[in-house]
């Protein structure tokens, strides 16, 4: 072999150099540490995780162990004004405090106290340091792998959430009732005004004095239509409920142009027999006993004058549902709200003396105070409301009140329904015994 491929094997064979081996070492160092505080965090975060996923368990386990009480709140022996806990209280692992609304029993013990109807309210918080031991827990720490938590149970109740009347709707039938719900039509109308003031009147009116001056008329349009393409031939009604608003002084001192607008349909149905229509909708404003209170037409077509007549047409019973009554209990606490009702007038013999309403118009809130009267619906047929035109003036104070005996309450009597909030809280709980960070809430409610 030469000499020179001698020199050669040798440098081949000769390894790297201390230079070459610091490098190396510098760029493995530079690549793992991120590495390595990637994998530490990432095993913090699964512990982490981990710990907030059974905490959740327990919450959720806590609270549905409340709801699966047949009774959670029960009168205090010897003392109905005061309800307790008995399911928390006979467990011994938890310390009780009133929140908020709460009385004391005999022994000193917080608990609910009952509202004038004699049903609870107030809120109650039950504390606890909990020890996991595999699936169960208790207030004692045990020798083994156990966890600890603080948990937070409150249960609280409002007059609000029991109220002695509760609106029910009783079953519906596609082949007999029609239902016509409100969805955006206000806030479509009080845009399309709005957007006029802009243009003629400055904008100057806010969304809230437009709605003040807009009146509205809910149309509910009868037509009748006989198939004679099928035999037998099919006979049937076409229902649509719509609005109709008008609103004036849009467009500056002087001018007194009245601009309309009709927003799209709550509802359109074919239907052979209506029996019951639901309107829900929403009351535009509380004035009472002025051309300013809502008001229903009912629109007869050609159709049904001319095949039915008065004799042979039969409206269906009104459920008029009004969906933003809570708004009057902070707003509006002694209003009567208004309706007036009205029917074709060119409808010959058909009046709304026959007409049977159902309604949620009447509500008394926590102080007593009767927010609405069923006796303010008003048949206005041989008043001025004999259109569909929402700015035609009316005189409601004027009109014949519908008989008493045909407007019910959508609602049933006496307290049916006790509802309890439930929040549950855990926290981890330190080793020195103090708690820690909120690990989980959850939330649910009973009622019994």
């Amino acid at each position: 072999m030469k000499m020179r491929d001698r020199l050669k094997l040798a440098k081949d064979n000769a390894g790297l150099t201390l230079v070459e081996v610091i490098v190396s070492i510098t760029i493995l160092a530079c690549i793992s540490i991120p590495l390595m505080a990637y994998f530490s965090q990432s095993l913090q975060y699964s512990v982490v995780t981990a710990k907030q996923q059974k905490a959740t368990t327990l919450a959720q386990n806590l609270t549905e162990g409340l709801k699966s009480q047949q009774a959670l709140l029960k009168v205090v022996s010897g003392d109905n004004s005061l309800y307790s806990v008995p399911y928390l209280d006979k467990t011994g692992m938890y310390t009780v405090t009133a929140v908020s609304g709460g009385a004391l029993n005999s022994l000193g013990q917080p608990c609910f106290k009952v509202d004038m109807s004699g049903l609870p309210i107030g809120s109650l918080k039950y504390t606890a340091d909990l020890y996991e031991t595999g699936a169960s827990v208790s207030s004692s720490s045990v020798s083994g792998n156990t966890r600890k938590y603080s948990v937070d149970i409150t249960l609280s109740t409002i007059s609000a959430l029991n109220s002695g009347n509760h609106p029910i709707l009783y079953g519906m039938d596609d082949a007999t009732d029609v239902i016509a719900i409100e969805d955006n039509q206000i806030t479509t109308a009080i845009m399309y005004f709005k957007s006029i003031n802009a243009a003629y009147g400055g904008g100057t009116l806010t969304d809230a004095q437009i709605r003040n001056k807009i009146k509205r008329v809910i149309v509910v349009d009868y037509d009748y239509i006989e198939d004679n393409t099928v035999s037998p031939v099919e006979k049937f009604y076409q229902i649509e409920v719509y609005y109709n608003f008008s609103c004036k002084d849009l467009r500056g001192p002087g001018d007194t142009t009245v601009d309309r607008i009709t927003t799209t349909p709550l509802n359109y149905t074919k239907i052979k027999s209506p029996k019951n229509l639901y309107i829900m909708f929403n009351r535009l404003h509380p004035l009472v006993d002025t051309g300013d209170s809502d008001r229903i037409f009912i629109k007869v077509s050609d159709s049904i004058k001319n095949n039915l007549g008065a004799a042979g047409f039969k409206l269906p019973e009104f459920y008029l549902i009004i969906q933003n009554l809570s708004d009057a209990v902070t707003e509006y606490i002694t209003g009567d709200y208004a309706i007036a009702m009205g029917i074709d007038p060119t409808f010959s013999g058909m009046t709304l003396n026959t007409v049977k309403i159902h309604t949620n118009a009447v509500e008394v809130n926590d102080t007593g105070h009767r927010i609405y009267k069923s006796a303010k619906f008003k048949d206005v047929t041989t008043e001025a409301h004999n259109s569909d035109d929402a700015n035609a003036s009316i005189n409601v104070g004027a009109a014949s009140s519908i008989d008493d005996n045909k407007i019910t309450e959508v609602t049933d009597k006496g307290p049916l329904l006790r509802t309890v909030n439930i929040t549950t809280e855990v926290y981890d709980l330190k080793s020195d015994g103090t708690r820690g960070d909120l690990l989980a809430t959850y939330t649910s409610s009973k009622g019994e």
